[in-house]
């Protein structure tokens, strides 16, 4: 798996012991109920929000995507997203390159 976690990977409310989880991810280890705000280079959405479990799926095994935030339950990576967007545009003034600061910044 190319999976990748941004160095500033928002994380829900929720979420208890970050880095714990960062390891789960990153050691395609079972997570309950977390969800994923992911980001594909070579893909002209945003971004796209699933559950860990899913990324487990031969499917992902090869996909090149970066986590940029983490989340407990689908409903709060919907409102994570939505925070993410809103902190962008208040520090940039604008939506260019919202995809590409959090490819960036890029740790693992």
């Amino acid at each position: 798996m190319k999976m990748k976690i941004c160095r500033k990977c928002f994380m829900g409310k929720s979420i208890r012991n970050s880095q714990r989880i960062m390891n789960h991810l990153l050691n395609n280890k079972k997570v309950n109920n977390i969800y994923c705000i992911c980001m594909d280079e070579s893909s002209d959405n945003l971004a796209f929000i699933i559950n860990s479990q899913e990324l487990l799926k031969n499917i992902y095994k090869n996909a090149d995507y970066t986590v940029v935030g983490i989340a407990k339950g689908r409903v709060e990576a919907l409102d994570l997203f939505l925070l993410m967007m809103c902190s962008f545009v208040s520090k940039q003034n604008n939506f260019n390159n919202f995809k590409n600061y959090f490819l960036n910044e890029v740790s693992q």
